[in-house]
């Protein structure tokens, strides 16, 4: 009789890769999930849940050799509506504190990114943070502590402020930061299909913003007028479809097209922003889509498929 055998080999980073970076360390919230560019380093403090209808105290330690200009924290209810934003204000030995107003009672799970500009004009976020509800829960240091007192003044990129806040019960002011300041539109925490309040698309503005680190990588200059005769079809190499395991990574190169170039949120672009590394542990099994754009909006796609790193033999 034949003897049967399965093997099957999972790396322990696999399984590593897989823990949400929210940190659940009880009510003690933690900085962690550094988040890093030139001399800006980004260390958030993460909290395990929110309990609705309290106010949310969002605080990071940002450092920068060149000095911390603007601090916000992003953050909208999980399908609601587009990200907004409120002011993180400097507090004492680099931490910077911002309060998100009090969430609804319909609403389950949050979402949020920190974003810093320093000195230079280059701009750094954190990854997406997610947090769920849970008012079984005791209401936690990062809520009880927190004024319910006073507006809040929150702002959005987008072309119009809504007339409320979807997902959130609180005394809130809604603005329109003006077009130099749209900084989340730059390191693409807005959606590019979407066109800011002055008529520009999110491409025209990534292109104002020269310069910037979007993304923790720095962005090229815009291209000039005189750049009309260039080669403007952008290309990405390879541009056949990519299979991968998982844990494996692929580099990606894009040339054609007019500068500054961005990147999908799933590739960790290079200084110069011409290449950028897709990690699939980072990104998990299934498929997904690369994506490089150029300053006019013009794009090239590859699809990558991430296969399950499981080793099978039989004896």
């Amino acid at each position: 009789m034949k003897k049967f055998k399965l093997c099957i080999f999972i790396r322990v980073f696999m399984c590593m890769a897989l823990i949400s970076p929210v940190s659940f360390m009880g009510q003690n919230a933690v900085f962690a999930q550094e988040a890093k560019a030139a001399s800006t380093v980004i260390k958030p403090q993460t909290f395990d849940y929110f309990v609705s209808e309290h106010r949310i105290r969002v605080q990071a330690e940002i450092t920068d050799e060149a000095g911390v200009k603007v601090a916000r924290t992003y953050f909208r209810a999980v399908g609601e509506a587009d990200y907004v934003f409120v002011p993180m204000q400097s507090l004492k030995d680099n931490i910077y504190e911002a309060v998100i107003p009090k969430p609804s009672k319909d609403t389950q799970t949050l979402e949020y990114i920190i974003l810093a500009v320093n000195q230079k004009g280059q701009i750094v976020k954190t990854e997406v943070f997610k947090v769920k509800k849970d008012d079984g829960k005791e209401v936690p240091e990062w809520q009880k502590a927190v004024s319910e007192e006073g507006e809040i003044k929150v702002s959005t990129e987008l072309a119009k402020a809504p007339e409320k806040l979807p997902g959130f019960n609180d005394s809130v002011s809604l603005d329109v930061v003006e077009s130099s300041g749209r900084f989340g539109t730059a390191a693409g925490i807005y959606s590019l299909i979407t066109t800011s309040s002055g008529g520009l698309s999110t491409a025209a503005v990534a292109g104002i913003a020269a310069g910037v680190v979007a993304g923790g990588v720095a962005i090229g200059a815009a291209a000039s007028d005189d750049d009309d005769d260039e080669d403007n079809n952008i290309k990405i190499t390879p541009s056949d479809p990519q299979t991968l395991l998982y844990g494996e990574t692929r580099e990606f190169a894009v040339s054609g097209g007019k500068i500054p170039y961005t990147w999908s949120e799933n590739v960790t672009p290079y200084s110069d922003n011409t290449k950028a590394t897709f990690n699939s542990a980072e990104a998990g099994t299934g498929t997904a889509t690369v994506t490089v754009r150029d300053s006019q909006g013009n794009s090239a796609s590859v699809t990558v498929e991430v296969k399950p790193n499981v080793n099978v033999s039989f004896e």
